[in-house]
């Protein structure tokens, strides 16, 4: 085993520092280096704080090339970052202490990823054992592994050395932390400190509304990388696809959307101790989420209401990574023609709602806002002229009974020729799923050649209001 370092040399720079301890270690960096000296590439690689009195180790960790002990650490050099990863993950083991568990601060026995903020370096390891507190950390552009000890009641001034040894975190919050602080559904939010090693920032806080404990968001730098933490957890869950977490097992995993439009995965899994947890990533946004609770149906709940905040922020980023960026031209024209009432968050709807709509016909522009006060969901279709819209939007409609749906038919279902004193006139139609008993309307209107699908609509006096004052075309 590697030769750990002297406990003289560490007590000897605690009576000299005191308690400016950190201080004096970033800036006492000797040009003396004792026989036999390391070569200049080996010193490239040790932090400028400890290359005091560096000299070669004798026994280097099993996979490493060699060792150095440096002021008050023992640093191994391995050829690549793998066999250095292999090593610590072995000490990590012989410790006892899991992978992610805690945060060094509290001197429990952690290890997490560091530094809290920014591009990960590497990971440390801290615990106690036989009156030593012991430090252990990789370095991977470095590609080294290295430990230093000290007393048990040295073990804050040791964790703060370390902090300006690797350089330290920047004050909270950082512009990344701040950020965050935007889309967070939550107060009091407060740094992450064991992020996941690919997140670049990350924030805890006490979640807004009821339903849930804690709330936290992490920042990825990258869609993969995303996506590929994601996948991770999903994996290491073992939740099955295409599973709601409305139900009884609370384990699953499926895709969630706004407006029919894709925004990312969602993840339900039961936690340790009788707790419960959501995750969800919020692609457009390079997001990640993820709440607990102890109750199914509240946790679901204050997913189901927060999950979307702040929308308008999740629809502008959705809008501006578009191919091409929402809207175009003929997209503006349409949403000039919408009544701002019901011109609320607008985007371009996917290809599957435009093929539920219509079929594989190719509109000039499509445009979905929600939600309204009479429908969830509402699809405004601009055709090149009247007469393709009415082929359009008569397909398949032979069935439906001749009835005024501004009448409150039976059933909610019929379609019939409308005229309104604003001069719109077309067909109107109204319906109800069996299935799922949601209310929806379609119109055309001649004057423009816009045909509208309105869906998730509620009940039937409510919709047809909304359709009088505040649908549109206008």
């Amino acid at each position: 085993a590697a030769k750990t370092p002297s406990m003289r040399r560490w007590a000897g720079a605690m009576a000299v520092a005191g308690a400016g301890l950190t201080t004096a270690l970033v800036a006492t960096v000797a040009a003396t280096v004792v026989d036999p000296a390391p070569d200049r590439a080996a010193l490239a690689r040790v932090p400028a704080a400890l290359r005091d009195d560096c000299e070669a180790e004798v026994e280097p960790m099993t996979g490493a090339n060699s060792a150095l002990s440096c002021r008050d650490a023992v640093l191994n050099l391995f050829p690549d970052t793998r066999s250095a990863n292999e090593a610590y993950s072995r000490l990590v083991g012989e410790a006892g202490v899991a992978t992610g568990q805690g945060d060094c601060a509290d001197w429990t026995g952690a290890e997490h990823r560091y530094p809290a903020t920014g591009p990960m370096r590497g990971r440390v390891l801290c615990h106690e054992r036989d009156g030593s507190a012991m430090l252990v950390w990789t370095d991977e552009q470095a590609r080294t592994v290295t430990r230093a000890d000290a007393p048990a009641a040295e073990g804050a001034a040791l964790l703060q050395a370390w902090s300006a040894w690797t350089g330290g975190d920047p004050a909270f919050p950082t512009a990344q932390e701040r950020e965050l602080f935007d889309f967070a559904a939550g107060t009091d939010c407060k740094r992450l400190s064991n992020l996941d090693s690919a997140a670049i920032a990350g924030v805890t806080c006490i979640p807004t509304g009821s339903g849930a404990r804690e709330v936290s968001y992490l920042r990825f730098a990258s869609l993969p990388e995303l996506r590929a933490s994601f996948t991770g957890r999903v994996g290491e869950a073992k939740a099955p696809s295409g599973v709601s977490c409305a139900g009884p097992d609370f384990l699953g995993t499926g895709r969630h959307d706004w407006l029919s439009v894709d925004l990312g995965q969602y993840l339900c899994r039961p936690g340790p101790d009788g707790t419960l947890a959501m995750e969800w990533s919020m692609e457009p946004l390079l997001i990640a989420g993820r709440v607990t609770g102890s109750e199914r149906g509240a946790l679901h709940g204050w997913w189901w209401e927060w999950h979307l905040a702040p929308l308008s922020r999740i629809v502008a980023a959705v809008n501006a990574r578009a191919a091409p960026p929402f809207p175009t031209g003929p997209e503006r024209a349409l949403l000039d023609r919408i009544p701002i009432a019901s011109r609320l968050n607008c985007l371009r709807p996917s290809p599957g709602q435009v093929w539920a709509d219509i079929g594989g016909v190719t509109p000039v522009a499509a445009v979905a806002c929600g939600r309204t006060s009479g429908a969830g969901l509402v699809v405004y279709y601009q055709f090149a002229d009247a007469e393709a819209m009415r082929r359009t939007f008569n397909a398949g409609s032979d069935t439906e009974p001749e009835k005024d749906c501004t009448r409150l038919p039976e059933e909610f279902y019929g379609s019939r020729p409308y005229a309104r004193g604003n001069g719109s006139s077309g067909t109107l139609r109204c319906g109800t799923h069996d299935s799922t008993g949601e209310r929806y309307l379609q119109w055309t209107d001649e004057r423009f050649a816009i045909a509208v699908y309105a869906h998730w609509g509620t009940e039937p006096f409510a919709i047809i209001d909304w359709w009088r004052h505040d649908a549109g075309p206008a």
